[in-house]
């Protein structure tokens, strides 16, 4: 595997803001609107004997100079902190040779997030200052990152969707199998 970079999710973590996978994000919308880009559907497939789920997803952006795909792994309640879940394969649009092999469980939440800071960024009326979160958890964490770097939020309130106590959820970080980027957003009970 020579020229292949491998990367932890503390190196992703380190190499991508939020700002950035929103510009990225912007960018590659742009490229699949003027039909510059290629994504089929995604694939996934049950395990058999209650293992869970494993899904593809694929996409080719050629101005990048890559191709690729990212796998997942669904298994509700049998997750760990310390193990990789999501998985980008990076290839050579030159030569179809295998690039990186980026760990994403981090990069899932940002690009998740990413997305809704990118429609606020484009539709959120300008004087917004206060987002509310119907459930929180992980991905609230990441969708209030985003939305904080597109509009200038002074309050997060938050309901939760479980019995957990109002605010408790939050804008709560990643479990430490995510990397957590440091953000200024609270949650306001």
């Amino acid at each position: 595997m020579s020229g292949v970079l491998v990367l932890t999710e503390s190196e992703v973590m380190r190499a991508i803001s939020m700002r950035d996978a929103i510009d990225a994000l912007d960018g590659a919308f742009r490229e699949y609107a003027g039909g510059r880009a290629i994504v089929p559907p995604r694939l996934g497939l049950t395990i058999p004997e209650g293992g869970g789920a494993f899904r593809m997803m694929s996409a080719v952006l050629p101005s990048t100079g890559v191709f690729g795909m990212k796998t997942l792994t669904g298994y509700p309640g049998r997750r760990t902190d310390d193990e990789t879940y999501f998985v980008v394969l990076l290839f050579s649009m030159s030569d179809g040779a295998l690039r990186a092999v980026v760990p994403a469980n981090y990069l899932t939440g940002l690009r998740t997030g990413a997305a809704s800071g990118l429609a606020a960024r484009y539709l959120a009326n300008p004087s917004a200052r206060t987002l509310g979160l119907l459930g929180a958890g992980v991905q609230g964490w990441f969708q209030v990152m985003a939305l904080k770097e597109a509009c200038p939020l002074a309050q997060v309130r938050s309901t939760p969707t479980t019995g957990a106590p109002r605010g408790s959820q939050a804008a709560s970080r990643p479990s430490s199998g995510s990397p957590q980027p440091q953000s200024s957003a609270r949650a306001t009970p």
